[in-house]
């Protein structure tokens, strides 16, 4: 089972870590979360232990703003050291930097 796991992730999600390694991530999403008890109850039925995280939040992304501006799909994401900015790249060929607390459009360069 383990095997066909790890194959189904590499092919379908292009996941180069081992089936453990998935579970874990997976298992990083909210308690609610179909992903998350799923990872719980496949790690818990091949006897793997996984780390928990204590506290963790129970919404997706909590506190997240939608940054609207590219035309096309955002390709990377970056934030600044003292976490106040964010960039965004998109195949739109347009680099946004955002304010991250506010999510407000700070520029944009082409």
């Amino acid at each position: 089972m383990c095997a066909d796991g790890i194959a189904f992730l590499a092919k379908s999600h292009g996941w180069k870590g081992s089936l453990r390694e998935w579970l874990q991530a997976a298992s990083q999403e909210p308690d609610a979360s179909f992903l998350s008890r799923g990872a719980a109850s496949t790690a818990q039925s091949l006897g793997l232990t996984l780390v928990q995280w204590v506290g963790k939040p129970q919404g997706r992304f909590p506190g997240s703003h939608t940054l609207p501006g590219h035309s096309r799909e955002v390709d990377s994401v970056a934030l600044s050291r003292d976490g106040k900015r964010a960039a965004s790249g998109s195949s739109d060929k347009f680099v946004k930097i955002w304010n991250a607390e506010t999510g407000a459009e700070v520029s944009s360069l082409e």
